[in-house]
């Protein structure tokens, strides 16, 4: 029993590290993130946040960090904001209502997508949405 225990944990980290693929729990969960991971160019979290509230953090965060809205499409249950950075570079947030206090977020920084760039101005909006 304990070395199959051991080898799941082993390939759970195997997985983690290779870049395949990050979801995270414990922690995340309790700043109100149940899943986050980067693939092609995408930085995609859910939040336990309403989608009214998460729009509400995108809108707020793009002005904190002086994007300018260039397109604003709020539907019942999906939303887009695309903005331009000062330096003309494009910010993309697509959020996605999963139930009343689930949301997920896709972020996109640049055209081919930027990991750093997304993973700080996700930083902003989960400050913006949980302080």
């Amino acid at each position: 029993m304990k070395n199959s225990l051991l080898a799941v944990i082993l390939a759970a980290g195997l997985f983690c590290l290779s870049g395949c693929g990050l979801i995270l729990f414990g922690a995340g969960a309790t700043a109100g993130i149940f899943g986050y991971k980067y693939y092609d160019g995408e930085l995609e979290v859910t939040y336990k946040a309403s989608f009214d509230r998460t729009m509400d953090a995108v809108i707020s965060t793009f002005s904190k960090q002086n994007i300018k809205t260039t397109l604003h499409n709020r539907e019942v249950s999906k939303g887009k904001i695309t903005g331009e950075r000062p330096n003309k570079e494009v910010v993309t947030v697509t959020v996605q209502y999963i139930w009343a206090e689930e949301t997920k977020v896709k972020i996109r920084v640049g055209l081919l997508g930027d990991k750093k760039d997304s993973e700080l101005f996700e930083e902003h909006l989960r400050n913006e949405l949980f302080n």
